[in-house]
């Protein structure tokens, strides 16, 4: 039996929400757990990225959900954490197919604002496989 989007959509929700249970600590003396996880959506817009923050942006029968998992596996002072994020995407619309990415990111965590609004700022890079060539 071929898996379909949305059973493909919600196992990888079980799978992430189990390794919660399992591992429900896993934090540093600091109280930041090292572990996270992250549900997502959207829909996809024509044009470019600045189109899509002005009035003008036009959306697009595609839509797409996903979860992620990031592991903190090192830090640098107080200043950078070092991350490892496996993913799954699901897209859905004009385009159905499933994504799996992994990437590593680099998070800067020092802002002098943070005991008001805590706030990250990471860039990374990864690999990508689909399950057909994307259209878009």
């Amino acid at each position: 039996m071929p898996l379909t989007s949305r059973s493909c959509t919600a196992l990888a929700v079980i799978i992430f929400s189990l390794f919660l249970l399992v591992n429900p600590g896993l934090a540093e003396e600091t109280g930041e757990r090292d572990f996270a996880i992250s549900l997502y959506g959207g829909v996809h817009s024509e044009g470019n990225m600045t189109s899509s923050i002005t009035p003008d942006y036009e959306f697009t029968d595609n839509y797409i959900v996903g979860a992620s998992f990031d592991w903190k596996f090192a830090r640098w002072d107080k200043y950078m954490t070092f991350e490892l994020e496996p993913a799954f995407m699901n897209h859905m619309g004009d385009t159905n197919y499933q994504e799996f990415t992994f990437s590593i990111l680099f998070r800067w965590v020092n802002f002098f604002w943070n005991d008001y609004v805590r706030t990250s700022f990471a860039v990374g890079e990864g690999v990508s496989y689909a399950t057909v060539i994307p259209p878009i």
